[in-house]
């Protein structure tokens, strides 16, 4: 406001300053910037464009389904009576790390799935399931191998010890919230670890990789390089046909001057010459082919493959020697005339039965049905007594269970639905008769170990319901690295070495599961979530996996993939958004495109979010609004923020959307007991409401999620309990402190808002709880007048004088007084005078009777009947504060009049309100505090029944005070609710004019 000069002041006029709504939030520009709808501040204020600002809901304790309160022992509450999420308590001295999930099947399967990121043992329980129930309460569905009461064990049975190992991995110097990631595909949930480092099996050594992509010592069993053989040993004639070969091994001595590959060796005896068979057809003796090769074994781990065939000859050429081999000369070995050929190179001689050999063109060339010696055929290295290699059967027999048997086919080209590929006969007697295999390449198997897990909900198990196992990830069964390699992150350029790189984000979107690495985006086929690799490389189609990086003039690692509309939004930590598109709304390996539509800056591990038909995405002490290029020429990000610079925090945690009321909320990491909302209303293309208000919870919660439910938020709140409990027989006194110690205990509560208008007959308190009076949770002392009533909570002794006790609607008719009258005891407010806490539970002792009787008279004594159906709330109260902007006297196109407003009053119009307080104070001063009362006499018979909310009323407020000068907060700790609806100010204004208009 501009200093005062009488010299240029116009004269003073009467003027009314109408604040219509406070719709528009909070701001935090200069105060003559502000629009008259914008606040300096609304803490605890639940603000709507219809209702303008309102006390927000209380945080309700959702209780677990079957509890009454009725406890017997309160020294040993059963988990059945227990308020919080009792698995999830732990001593303060005890590390914890939850990572919280809501998975939504629909309205009457909805659970809260909780994983212990710090349950590395093997059987620690990692896995805690929570059901929303639709009549408000929730159950615990957590499984165990060992049966009740024990409760403690979860092991192989619920979940991996591979999957265990990739969930907790890197729980030592990281939070869970910062590492998880998870998708939805149908009822299963697929998590994501982004610190594993992802990829192949194993590399050139045939070794596995550890988690975080360094080489281990494990044999790699399922996808080492392999070779598929002959099921049976053949012989190649010099007529360029193949003769099986059932020969036995020539026993004999070898003479070896230098044993090197193309090294001379000597045989002490030449190989006996196989029988010449076409299978069962006799042929005469074999004149095998100069390119024949055969065997000389010494034992399994040391035996090497001669070339060059000769015919009664001892002098050969050694072609391969077996890895680790030792030949001296003199040595006992055994030497074989027959060998099995590679499949694909075992093409047979005669086309009119090519089924005799394995490499065929097509797939229409096997013969149905097979033989059952087919079934059971070799597809190792084996010689009698010998078997030299069996990484086919051994790799087999870990991708698809059995024993790793049967017949291999090479099919060289595609028929009908049949790729190329290798196929096994499985059976004889009924179809399938092939199962596909995997190529005997390297890379063709994804390592299911340090891919992304799945925990899998089946409503109809008789065993566990909820389990957590790796994923099948489907080998490559066509092509070899350079026609099929991949994902391409997890290969180098030039296809010789595997690369261990870190999954950073995973969604699924048209019915693919898309992956994000580096800046690189690859995805599942079509339809098949467990296949990442082409089903033929020869004919690349619309199916197939997509493979794509973003990067565009510099690298940009990718963050966040996030489905919408008709592309994929991928959000990167080089401050560029990307969309992934198709052609013709079809995303497939041949349309898919990549381009960079925005570049802003963002805040790291936090997900876009989707509200309505937007994405909004944040930054440091920021939220954006997206625009794609669909619905602009450019696509560009709106800075929502703009008006309220640095009020959002600078780092988050659970952040979620409410479409029903179009609000994104987000929790400050920092501060845990402060939510962030953010209110946006659209009427078209026109932008009808952009509100930031918050929360403020009491100062020992801590929210540890959010999500909403149809109109409700749901939060999971950590309280530690009580660090000094009552010793002894006397109760502390309200402001007291009591005198044992305590070992303080963190839990876990399930707690629900209200995000629209509420009834007036629910208080606003926090923690609130509605329960029913028993003998075994309530007691009254008629001497003293006085009430106990016991709940199983515990918090810091310090919440305990914010306490407060509410009638419900069943008080609305108890007997007392004399004569006897039907009283009406709705809504009455009681503060404790005095409590008793203890780990478990507290105990609150109030002044007058809150007991249910069908006494109408007492005089010495009162009798209390718990048949009577009496329940009252209890809760702790906070606080509501709207600070409003400085006011102005503005023109008709809502600029500011430059001049000396002096504010006289202030006129609050409120509808369904209770209580509340105008602070005003002048000067930085102490604030004069101008307090509404609600309590007006009803017309029932009973004079001192109170109403405690009235439906439509204003209050007018002196102020007295230059407006520059002035902070004018409406505040309410009242459980009652307050509901302003506008206001208007009233004070003379004197315009300044300036030097030029004199």
């Amino acid at each position: 406001m501009a200093k005062r000069f009488p010299n240029t002041r116009g004269p003073s006029v009467s003027t009314k300053i109408p604040i219509l709504t406070l719709s528009g939030g909070v701001s935090r520009q200069p105060q003559s910037k502000r629009l008259p709808s914008e606040a300096q501040n609304m803490d605890n204020a639940l603000v709507t464009l219809e209702r303008s600002f309102e006390k927000r809901p209380g945080f309700e304790i959702v209780p677990q389904n079957g509890f009454t309160g009725n406890i017997s022992d309160w020294n040993s509450i059963p988990n059945t009576q227990r308020l919080d999420l009792f698995g999830l308590s732990h001593s303060s001295a005890t590390t914890k790390d939850y990572w919280f999930y809501w998975f939504n099947l629909n309205d009457e399967n909805r659970f809260l799935v909780v994983i212990d990121y710090k349950a590395t043992g093997a059987t620690d329980v990692i896995l805690r399931i929570f059901k929303l129930n639709t009549d408000g309460t929730w159950t615990d569905q957590t499984e165990y191998f060992n049966v009740p009461p024990y409760n403690t064990i979860q092991n192989y049975n619920i979940i991996s010890q591979d999957t265990r190992q990739y969930i907790t991995y890197g729980n030592s110097s990281n939070k869970a919230k910062d590492v998880l990631k998870a998708t939805t595909v149908g009822s299963s949930i697929i998590i994501l670890n982004t610190l594993v480092k992802a990829g192949f099996t194993s590399g050139p050594n045939g070794k596995l990789f550890n988690l975080d992509g360094t080489e281990s010592n494990t044999d790699d069993t399922k996808g080492p390089l392999i070779t598929y053989y002959s099921a049976a040993r053949y012989t190649k004639g010099s007529d360029s046909k193949w003769y099986l070969n059932t020969s036995s091994a020539t026993s004999t001595t070898i003479t070896i001057p230098s044993f090197t590959v193309n090294g001379a060796v000597t045989l002490g005896a030449a190989p006996t010459l196989p029988s010449g068979l076409f299978h069962t057809v006799a042929a005469g003796n074999v004149n095998p082919s100069a390119q024949n090769k055969f065997y000389v074994i010494k034992n399994v781990n040391n035996w090497c493959v001669l070339d060059g065939w000769k015919s009664g000859g001892t002098s050969y050429v050694v072609d391969y020697i077996y890895p680790g081999s030792s030949f001296t000369s003199g040595d006992s070995v055994s030497v074989f005339s027959g060998y099995t050929p590679e499949v694909e190179d075992f093409i047979w001689h005669d086309t009119s039965e090519p089924w005799f050999g394995q490499s065929m063109i097509d797939f229409s060339e096997i013969r149905f049905p097979p033989e059952q010696a087919e079934v059971q055929g070799n597809n190792g290295l084996v010689f009698p007594s010998f078997n030299l290699n069996l990484s086919a059967k051994n790799a087999l027999a870990a991708l698809y269970g059995g024993t790793g048997t049967g017949k291999i086919y090479f099919s060289s080209s595609p028929y009908l639905n049949f790729t190329s590929g290798y196929y096994r006969i499985v059976s004889s007697s009924s179809k399938p008769y092939t199962q596909k295999v995997r190529s005997p390449d390297l890379y063709s198997v994804i390592d299911d170990r340090r891919m992304p897990q799945k925990i899998t909900f089946n409503a109809l198990s008789s065993t566990f319901k909820w389990t957590a196992n790796k994923i099948a990830w489907q080998p490559k069964t066509a092509g070899d690295r350079y026609s099929n390699p991949g994902p391409s992150v997890f290969l180098n350029d030039t296809k010789t070495a595997p690369r261990q790189v870190q999954i950073k984000a995973l969604s699924t979107f048209r019915d693919r599961l898309y992956f994000a690495a580096e800046d690189v985006v690859f995805t599942s086929q079509l339809g098949v979530y467990e296949d990442v690799f082409l089903n033929d490389p020869s004919n690349i189609v619309s199916t197939d996996p997509i493979d794509i990086r973003a990067s565009s003039n510099t690298f940009t690692e990718i963050s966040s993939l996030t489905p919408f509309n008709t592309y994929l939004f991928i959000n990167t930590l080089g401050s560029v958004q990307y969309e992934l598109k198709g052609s013709q709304n079809q995303i497939t390996p041949l349309t898919a495109e990549i381009s960079p539509t925005a570049f802003y800056s963002t805040v790291k591990f936090i997900e876009p979010q989707l509200l309505g038909s937007l994405i909004y995405f944040f930054d440091k002490s920021k939220l954006y609004l997206y625009l794609s290029s669909e619905s602009s020429d450019l696509a560009i990000a709106q800075e929502l923020t703009i008006t309220c610079p640095d009020y959002l925090p600078t780092s988050y945690r659970s952040i979620c959307t409410s479409p029903a009321q179009n609000y994104i909320l987000c929790v400050d990491d920092d501060n845990p007991n402060y939510l962030y909302f953010h209110a946006s209303r659209f009427a078209g293309d026109k932008n009808l409401q952009n509100a930031f208000f918050r929360y403020i919870l009491n100062s020992s919660e801590e929210v540890m999620s959010t999500q909403s439910f149809d109109d409700y938020l749901y939060t999971v709140v950590k309280l530690p309990t009580t660090s000094a409990t009552t010793s002894g027989g006397t109760p502390t006194d309200i402001n007291g402190t009591p005198a044992g110690a305590a070992s303080v205990t963190y839990r876990y509560y399930l707690m629900k808002t209200y995000m629209r208008e509420q009834s007036p007959n629910i208080p606003r308190l926090d923690r609130l709880i509605n329960i029913k009076l028993y003998d075994n949770n309530s007691d009254y002392d008629f001497s003293s007048n006085e009430t106990k009533i016991r709940i199983p909570v515990s918090f810091p002794y310090q919440n305990v004088a914010s306490y407060q006790l509410i009638t419900d609607s069943t008080w609305s008719s108890d007997p007392s007084g004399s004569p006897a009258i039907s009283s009406n005891r709705v809504y009455e407010i009681a503060t404790p005078k005095a409590y008793t806490i203890k780990d478990g539970y507290i105990e609150l002792i109030f002044d007058g009777r809150f007991v249910p009787t069908t006494q109408a008279s007492p005089t010495s004594t009162i009798t209390v009947d718990y048949t009577v159906d009496k329940k009252v709330y209890l809760g702790i109260k906070y606080n509501m504060e709207v600070e409003l902007s400085e006011q102005f006297t503005r023109d008709q196109n809502n600029n500011v009049i430059d001049g000396v407003l002096n504010l006289r009053t202030i006129t609050t119009r409120h509808k369904n309100t209770g209580n509340y307080n105008i602070e005003v104070s002048n000067r930085g001063r102490a604030a004069l505090v101008s307090k509404y009362t609600n309590q007006l006499v009803d017309n029932n018979q009973d004079p001192l029944n109170l109403e405690n909310w009235v439906s439509e009323v204003e209050f007018v407020t002196n102020i007295l005070g230059f407006s520059d000068n002035l902070s004018i907060k409406i505040t309410s700790d009242y459980p009652t609710p307050v509901n302003i609806v506008n206001m208007e100010l009233k004070g003379k204004f004197i315009q300044k004019y300036s030097s030029l208009s004199k």
